[in-house]
């Protein structure tokens, strides 16, 4: 009925002059292949939803004038399309009413089985795209499990078909990579941004493969394969502009030095990354796009902070800060709040660095929260859809079935369950590691703790024969043991002589110019333990300070070990463990932000 009133409305309009063949841009598409016509069609639907109800009835009418013209099943579609976007257009007074949503998913699902009824290859990618974003974006019930499910089949669609029948294939392989992109699947998004790139090019994919290598750069970032993702970036301004496209060229030409010089930032080369880091700030400032010139902008600031240049840093704070508020969706939280932190203590403030620091940890576990949030409502949405299959398969099959699928149930509640517990203990075990580094962090920063809690050696004597009787005191530390122990812990301190692998008991002595066994002695009576073990704690603090250090986080474990006086990766495990709590590998991997606002790493 509403397609025969909109016809009719388009025949009156017809009559009256305000839709002729010469004003109906839709007519001159009438005979051409869907590439010569392509890029203009969807310009149109693009904007359909930006017009008003005057303009917006308009095209409606020219394209059911185009459709009576030709009487094609492809041209009724085409109506069908924008009919739908003109339904989607009333949105936004029906945002949280069910009802609508259900109308218009209905609707566009009808439409995507009639495009694949049609054989129209291109409106069959085009509505199902629509399908995809709006359970991605616009649900009231978001279902990302549907969206993939959905991308499996155009995958399948773009195989066989062609650039040369719809120009902006390329197109549709970025939307899969962004998806796997957004869960963190890098491996299947590289795939997809291959794929792209595979395609032949023409206007419509050199734009989308612009995109394809900025997304391939940034997953190999990911991987730390800085120099594969270093050539994506160029290649970005290698793939061609035309002559009329300056804007354009300066937009990617901002992105790639921004992606290039954040790979730079991590590499540790700072001198290099600074010009391309300024230069992609000013494009992308002209550019209008504030939010990754924001995020340039912090990365400077972090480099300056980093070279202790605070006047660069301020500069650039604030430049990310004022960028930031011009933008809806601010990058890089976590980093602007941590380099703000940094240089509010740098510069003496260590009350608002404070502040800072907290804002960063409720960003990061903040974001952590929504990715496991999305992730689960994606499990959830698959085991929704499994659910709804076999309720349609217990109608068409009777009691048994129904019995079959109540054990199902049973047993997924159970899987769900298990997977709950098996998350709270995962949660509940990595708080429990957080908190050994953080005590182990603590202990190893403490200078000189034997010393600090050993008795004066008059003091610790009278107590020893108060409680033990004369003999007691032999055991005790004399005025000589803690002359030689505060001699062994200046040496220690300052020479790091325990980082010596061969290190003895005669070779410190030597150090402190002292007899052997006044050194073993000292350690004996002051520390309660033997020479080794003693050793070995300085030799397991170093190794926890270098583990900590950003700077060492490439080095391997065995190389830790050889700088902290280990030759045996067996035995500093064994101590590091014993002393620790956890193993080298599981200290390193729990670094990170404990829960009273420390930073660990």
């Amino acid at each position: 009925m509403r397609s025969f009133s909109i016809l009719l409305l388009s025949l009156l309009l017809y009559c009256f002059g305000n839709a002729s063949a010469q004003d109906n841009p839709f007519m001159q598409m009438i005979g051409k292949r869907y590439a010569d016509y392509s890029r203009e069609l969807r310009d149109d639907i693009s904007g359909f939803r930006g017009l008003d109800a005057a303009d917006a009835d308009n095209m409606l009418c020219q394209i059911r004038e185009v459709e009576g013209k030709t009487g094609s099943v492809e041209w009724w579609l085409i109506g069908e399309i924008f009919e739908s976007e003109a339904f989607y257009a009333g949105w936004v007074m029906h945002q949280k009413d069910p009802e609508f949503h259900q109308q218009y998913i209905h609707q566009i699902s009808e439409l995507l089985v009639k495009a694949e009824k049609a054989g129209l290859p291109y409106l069959e990618l085009l509505v199902r795209q629509i399908v995809i974003d709006y359970w991605w974006f616009d649900a009231i019930n978001i279902n990302y499990e549907q969206c993939f499910e959905l991308y499996d089949i155009q995958a399948l669609k773009l195989s066989e078909v062609s650039s040369v029948d719809i120009p902006e294939k390329a197109k549709y392989y970025i939307h899969i990579a962004n998806a796997y992109y957004f869960f963190k699947e890098y491996t299947k998004a590289i795939d997809y941004f291959n794929l792209a790139l595979e395609e032949q090019d023409n206007d419509i994919n050199l734009f989308w493969k612009r995109h394809a290598y900025n997304g391939l750069g940034l997953c190999y970032s990911v991987f730390h394969d800085f120099s594969r993702s270093d050539s994506c970036f160029y290649a970005i301004m290698e793939a061609g502009f035309s002559e009329e496209d300056d804007k354009s060229k300066n937009e990617w030409s901002g992105i790639s030095e921004g992606n290039l010089g954040k790979n730079l930032l991590e590499r540790g080369e700072l001198d290099k990354a600074i010009p391309l880091l300024k230069s992609s700030i000013d494009k992308m400032l002209t550019a209008g796009d504030f939010a990754f010139a924001a995020s340039r902008a912090i990365n400077l600031a972090d480099i300056y902070m980093k070279t202790d240049n605070l006047k660069e840093a301020k500069y650039y704070i604030d430049l990310a800060e004022a960028n930031r508020i011009k933008t809806r969706y601010p990058r890089n939280n976590d980093l602007f709040y941590e380099v703000r932190s940094k240089y509010y203590i740098a510069t003496g403030n260590e009350m608002l660095g404070a502040s800072y620091m907290d804002s960063m940890l409720v960003v990061m576990k903040s974001g952590e929260e929504q990715s496991n949030t999305r992730l689960l409502l994606r499990i959830e949405n698959k085991e929704l859809a499994k659910q709804q299959q076999e309720l349609a398969w217990e109608k068409s099959h009777g009691q048994l079935v129904q019995r079959r699928f109540f054990v199902l149930s049973c047993l997924s509640i159970l899987i769900f369950s298990l997977l709950i517990v098996v998350y709270s203990l995962y949660r509940k075990n990595q708080a429990a590691y957080k908190e050994l580094v953080r005590k182990s962090l603590e202990w190893a920063h403490v200078k000189s703790p034997f010393l600090e809690t050993c008795p004066s050696a008059e003091s610790a004597s009278q107590n020893a024969k108060a409680k033990h009787g004369q003999n007691a005191s032999d055991t005790m530390p004399d005025d000589i043991d803690i002359s030689v122990m505060n001699a062994i812990e200046r040496c220690l301190r300052e020479e790091k002589i325990y980082t010596n692998a061969s290190l003895t008991v005669n070779l410190l002595a030597q150090k402190i110019n002292v007899k052997y066994r006044f050194v073993s002695l000292a350690i004996n009576r002051c520390t309660k333990k033997s020479f080794s073990a003693f050793i070995n704690e300085y030799r397991i603090k170093e190794a926890i300070r270098l583990l900590s250090d950003q700077d060492n986080q490439a080095f391997a474990i065995d190389h830790i070990a050889y700088c902290s006086g280990f030759n045996d990766r067996i035995n500093f495990y064994k101590v590091f463990k014993k002393i620790t709590g956890l193993s080298p590998s599981d200290f390193r991997k729990n670094l990170g932000a404990t829960d009273d606002g420390v930073i660990l790493s």
